[in-house]
C-alpha cells in the first residue's frame, strides 16, 4: 500500500509529528548526482553484505568533499526503488545539516524517521495514534523515550526496515544529541531488527562508536571524478574549455590531483572557467598541479581544499570593485546570519545601504547576479529555499580566516539591522505582527507597512529577533568596529518605541498555570535595559545606567532585567546588574524571584552568584521553595546555602 492512500486524518497526525520528511532534500541531491558515478559503492562487498543482513550497521567514513551525501541519497533511491516494486523494504533517512542544528534536535530526528516509515506503510500504527491523542489532549510534545518506543513498535510491523543517516558529524554534539541519536537508534535496531547506515567525516570519537560494524570507506574514485569532469566540461559556459586537446588534458589531470574529493574537482573547474584562452587554461592547470606538490603531506586533504578556497577568493578579488564588494558581502551575510536566509531575504539584506532612511527598491539585484560574484562558493538549496555555502568546509575555511576576510562581520550586520529598524513602516509592521501573534490589540494609524513585500517583512522579523545577537557577537569577538555600533545601540535602546517593539517580540513568556504564551506589552515605559539583558549587551547597558536607566526596570513590566538575564543564563549581565544594585528580592505577579528564573532554567551558577551576592552585602535571601531541591546540583546548593532545611 503506498503513501498516497493515507487518510487525511493520518496525514494530520504525521504533520503534527513533524512537517519535515527530508523528501525535498533527497530530490535535490538526486538531481545533482552524476549519472554513472557511485556504482562501485553499491557493488562493494560491505554494502552488499549489509543489504542481505538483518539488524546490522554499515559505517561509511570519508574525507570532506568525497561525495558521502550524494552516495547516501543514491542508497536511499536504490532502497526506495525496491519498495516501489515489492512494498519492501521500508526506508527512513536523515540528512544532518550543520546549518540546521537548531532545528535538528534529537526529538525532531527521531520524529522524522517515524514519519517516513509510517507514511510508506499506508496507515499509521495504533501506537502513534495513541501518542498523538495523548499529547494533543495535554498540549505537550512526545519525550525521546516515547518516540523511541513508537518507532520500535512501528518498525516491528514490517519485514524489513532500513535507516540511512547522512553526515553524522554535522549532527549537533551539544546536549549529547549526536551520541543520544546513536544510542536510541541502536536500541531501535536491537528490538526491531533494523538495518542502519551512517556516513560521517573521519572523526575518532564517532569512529569509536562503530567498532565491529561493517565498514566501507568513501572516496571519489578516479573514474567517477573523470565522469564528473567530462560532464561538467560538456556543459561549461566557457567555450575555451571545450576544445578537444584542452578538455582531454583537464579530464586526465584533475582526477589525479583532487585526492578523492569531488568538491576539489568542482573548485578547480570553477577556477579554470575564468580563463580566456587555451594558453591561460593550460597554465592554470599546471599551476594547480604545482600547488598540490607543495602541500604539507600531514594535512594534504585539508590543505588542498583550503588552497582551492584561496584561489576562489582570488577570483572574487579579480572582479571589478563593486562586484568584489558584493561577492564578499554576500558571503558574509550567508555565513554569519543566525539562520539561513531565503534568496529574496538575501536580496533585501544586500540592498540596505548605510544612511538609508527608507527602502529603495532600485537597490535590489537579481539573485543570479549576486551569486555570480561569489566564485561558486554559494548555492541555492532547493529543499529549504535558502542560500547556503557550497559545502561544510566552505564555512570552516572562512571561519578559520575570519580576521582576514570578515574582521567586522557581526558589526556590519548589526549596522544593517539598525538601519532597517529605522525605515518608515518598520515599527508599525513589527508591532502589528507581534500583536497578532500574541492575540492582543494594536490600533494602527500607519498602514505604510502594507506596501512591504513579504520577503522584506520576513527580513524585518529576522532583524527584530536577532540584531542583538549580532551585536553581542561583535563585542564578544572584539571586532574593531564595535566602537562605531555602540552609540547606535544605545540610541535604539533609549528609543521607547523601538525598544518597546523589540521587547514585545523577544520578551514573550509562558504563564505558570495555563501555559499560555503572552507578551510583555508595548510602550509600557523604558525597557531598554530589559532588551540589553535579553541579548547580554553589557557594554550598552553600562551607557544606559549612566544615562539614568533604573537598574530594576520600569514598574509596569512584570519582569525585572535581573529576572530576564537570570532566565537566559547571561552570567556576565547578572553580575553587572548585581554590581549596580539590582534588587534580588523583587517578585513578579506570580511571586517568582530572579533566583526562581535561574533555577527553573537550570542556570545553577547564577543561583549561586545571586545567593553569594546577598550574603556578601548582608541582605536577606530571596524566598526559596523546598520543591526546587530535587536535582543533584540543587541538592548541593541546599547543602551550601540552606543546611537548616536538611533537618
Amino acid at each position: 500500500m503506498h503513501s498516497h492512500l493515507l487518510r487525511e486524518e493520518d496525514l494530520k497526525v504525521l504533520d503534527w509529528l513533524t512537517p519535515d520528511d527530508h523528501g525535498k532534500r533527497q530530490s535535490d541531491l538526486l538531481s545533482r548526482h552524476q549519472m554513472g558515478t557511485g556504482q562501485w559503492f553499491l557493488d562493494s562487498e560491505p554494502f552488499q553484505t549489509w543489504l542481505r543482513s538483518r539488524g546490522e550497521t554499515l559505517f561509511c567514513p570519508g574525507i570532506p568533499g568525497s561525495g558521502k551525501t550524494i552516495l547516501a541519497s543514491l542508497v536511499v533511491n536504490e532502497l526506495s526503488k525496491q519498495f516501489l516494486q515489492n512494498n519492501t523494504p521500508i526506508v527512513g533517512y536523515i540528512f544532518c545539516d550543520y546549518r540546521r542544528q537548531n532545528e535538528q534536535g534529537l526529538s525532531g530526528l527521531l520524529a522524522t524517521l517515524l514519519r517516513q516509515i509510517s507514511r510508506q506503510s499506508g496507515s499509521i500504527s495504533e501506537s502513534l495514534r495513541q501518542l498523538h491523542q495523548k499529547h494533543t489532549k495535554l498540549q505537550t510534545r512526545p519525550t525521546y523515550a516515547e518516540l523511541e518506543q513508537v518507532l520500535i513498535s512501528t518498525a516491528t510491523l514490517f519485514p524489513q526496515v532500513f535507516f540511512v543517516i547522512d553526515a553524522l558529524d554535522e549532527c549537533q554534539s551539544a546536549n549529547n544529541c549526536r551520541s543520544d541519536l546513536i544510542s536510541y537508534l541502536a536500541s531501535v535496531q536491537k528490538k526491531a531488527n533494523v538495518n542502519i547506515m551512517y556516513t560521517s567525516r573521519c572523526i575518532p570519537d564517532i569512529e569509536n562508536r562503530f567498532q565491529g560494524c561493517f565498514i566501507q570507506h568513501i572516496e571519489a574514485k578516479e573514474d567517477d571524478v573523470g565522469t564528473f569532469v567530462r560532464s561538467r566540461l560538456s556543459r561549461a559556459s566557457n567555450p575555451v574549455l571545450q576544445k578537444s586537446g584542452l578538455a582531454n588534458a583537464i579530464t586526465s589531470t584533475i582526477p589525479e590531483i583532487v585526492n578523492g574529493m569531488f568538491l576539489l574537482a568542482q573548485l578547480y573547474l570553477d577556477a579554470l572557467n575564468d580563463t580566456t584562452s587555451a594558453r591561460e587554461a593550460h597554465d592554470a592547470l599546471l599551476e594547480l598541479q604545482e600547488r598540490k606538490h607543495h602541500l604539507a603531506p600531514d594535512e594534504e586533504n585539508r590543505n588542498a581544499l583550503y588552497d582551492a578556497y584561496d584561489i576562489a577568493v582570488e577570483r572574487i578579488g579579480k572582479q571589478p570593485p563593486n562586484f568584489q564588494t558584493l561577492g564578499m558581502k554576500t558571503i558574509m551575510w550567508v555565513l554569519f546570519a543566525v539562520r539561513p536566509l531565503s534568496p529574496k531575504e538575501l536580496q533585501y539584506a544586500l540592498a540596505i545601504n548605510k544612511g538609508d532612511s527608507d527602502f529603495d527598491d532600485k537597490s535590489l539585484r537579481d539573485i543570479e547576479t549576486i551569486l555570480s560574484t561569489c566564485a561558486g562558493l554559494l548555492l541555492i538549496d532547493e529543499q529549504s529555499d535558502t542560500v547556503r555555502p557550497a559545502h561544510f568546509t566552505t564555512q570552516e575555511y572562512f571561519m578559520a580566516n575570519k580576521s582576514k576576510y570578515f574582521a567586522n562581520a557581526q558589526s556590519d550586520i548589526t549596522l544593517a539591522c539598525m538601519t532597517l529598524s529605522r525605515f518608515g513602516g518598520f515599527l508599525s509592521l513589527m508591532t502589528s505582527h507581534t500583536c497578532n501573534q500574541q492575540g492582543c490589540i494594536w490600533n494602527e494609524n500607519d498602514l505604510n507597512w502594507e506596501r512591504w513585500p513579504d520577503s522584506l517583512f520576513q527580513l524585518s522579523v529576522y532583524v527584530t529577533a536577532n540584531w542583538g545577537y549580532h551585536a553581542r557577537e561583535a563585542f564578544n569577538s572584539h571586532e574593531p568596529s564595535t566602537s562605531n555600533i555602540l552609540p547606535i545601540l544605545v540610541q535604539l535602546l533609549t528609543d521607547e518605541n523601538l525598544a518597546g517593539c523589540v521587547w514585545a517580540y523577544v520578551g514573550t513568556y509562558k504563564l505558570p498555570e495555563s501555559g499560555q504564551i503572552v507578551g510583555p506589552g508595548f510602550h509600557a515605559g523604558a525597557v531598554g535595559l530589559h532588551v540589553a539583558a535579553h541579548f547580554d549587551l553589557v557594554e550598552a547597558a553600562t551607557d544606559l545606567i549612566k544615562l539614568g536607566a533604573n537598574v530594576d526596570g520600569c514598574p509596569e513590566q512584570t519582569e525585572t532585567p535581573l529576572m530576564v538575564a537570570s532566565k537566559l543564563g547571561n552570567e556576565r549581565f547578572v553580575r553587572f546588574l548585581l554590581e549596580h544594585g539590582a534588587k534580588v528580592t523583587k517578585l513578579d505577579p506570580w511571586q517568582r524571584s530572579a533566583v526562581f528564573y535561574a533555577w527553573d532554567s537550570s542556570h545553577y551558577k547564577i543561583v549561586t552568584e545571586i545567593l553569594n551576592h546577598v550574603d556578601s552585602i548582608g541582605e536577606p535571601r530571596p524566598e526559596i521553595h523546598q520543591q526546587w531541591f530535587t536535582d543533584e546540583p540543587l541538592k548541593k546548593l541546599q547543602e551550601q546555602f540552606f543546611p537548616e532545611r536538611l533537618r
